[in-house]
């Protein structure tokens, strides 16, 4: 049972959280973007700091890794995002879960 100080990530969140919104022709869709990106950016530096702790399923990690190199153009920072998380968060893979009497994918 995940409790309050805990959260699950998806690779929106995380994405949003990393990538400052880019600047386009409608400001009013530009600042709830920009509100957006500073939400979860406080998510994701509570998570960094130890206040949250935070769950992803292991396919997150190669999707934050390929969609951040895309959008930046920057591979290197595609795989530093992926790591960073990995280290930060607990990371669920299919295995572990099946393996859980609890689990609802048995």
């Amino acid at each position: 049972m995940i409790q309050e100080s805990q959260v699950s990530l998806d690779t929106t969140t995380i994405l949003r959280g990393s990538l400052q919104p880019q600047r386009g022709g409608n400001p009013q869709a530009y600042r709830y973007q920009l509100r957006l990106h500073r939400l979860a950016k406080g998510i994701l530096n509570d998570i960094f700091s130890g206040k949250l702790v935070a769950y992803v399923a292991s396919p997150v990690l190669v999707e934050i890794c390929v969609v951040s190199a895309r959008l930046t153009g920057d591979e290197t920072f595609g795989k530093n995002l992926s790591d960073k998380v990995r280290r930060g968060c607990i990371v669920l893979n299919d295995l572990k879960l099946r393996s859980r009497p609890d689990s609802v994918l048995v």
